[in-house]
């Protein structure tokens, strides 16, 4: 895991759950609001962690923030499953995505964010690839690696985003022009208002 992990910390109380830390691509997914926290903690207190949480091996967690805070404040250990596969960006998006109550062009926003964690996760895959099959054995890997973002390469990573997310790779991009236009807005209001991205052109 690289040095970007995040502590998770319980929104209402400010305390940070030690030992654990939060993948980036589940930090892009806001904290449930204090209310919503409660009710989930008294809804753990009564029936039990329903669904276990996601980590990867070093106890980074892909999904199940608030119920780690939850059983926390429970003093309850969670009960935890860790995740085998190779792309812990879409599988940590895919597992959050579903659970909340986005529109489309909010849907962007946060897929336009995720653009940097799969550029990173592309140059790790072709930094492994070289170290594997060397610059002179392109046609030995098994599938394309996909490129870095920059310059050209950008779409690729765009795309990458947007089918995580499930919406267009053009509204990417229009997300990717406004953030251009206006860098002061707000990271997370600008998430929170729509109004910033047209959902006509997805």
């Amino acid at each position: 895991m690289t040095d970007d992990r995040r502590p998770i910390i319980d929104p209402a109380t400010g305390e940070i759950i030690d030992g654990w830390y939060a993948h980036p691509a589940a930090d892009l997914f806001p904290m449930a609001q204090p209310d919503e926290l409660d009710s989930l903690t008294a809804d753990i207190e009564k029936n039990g962690l329903v669904e276990a949480i996601w980590t990867s091996d070093d106890n980074v967690v892909l999904d199940g923030r608030n119920r780690l805070v939850a059983c926390h404040r429970l003093g309850k250990q969670p009960t935890v499953r860790r995740y085998r596969g190779d792309d812990l960006v879409t599988f940590a998006v895919s597992q959050n995505l579903h659970r909340r109550h986005l529109e489309k062009s909010q849907v962007a926003v946060v897929a336009h964010e995720s653009l940097a964690l799969y550029a990173e996760q592309s140059r790790q895959l072709q930094a492994e690839a070289g170290k594997r099959f060397g610059t002179a054995h392109p046609k030995e890997l098994e599938e394309p690696v996909p490129q870095a973002l920059d310059g050209k390469r950008a779409p690729q990573a765009r795309d990458r985003a947007a089918a995580a997310f499930n919406v267009s790779g053009r509204l990417v991009g229009q997300v990717d022009r406004v953030a251009k236009q206006a860098p002061d807005l707000d990271r997370k209001s600008t998430r929170l208002n729509s109004s910033h991205v047209s959902e006509s052109r997805m």
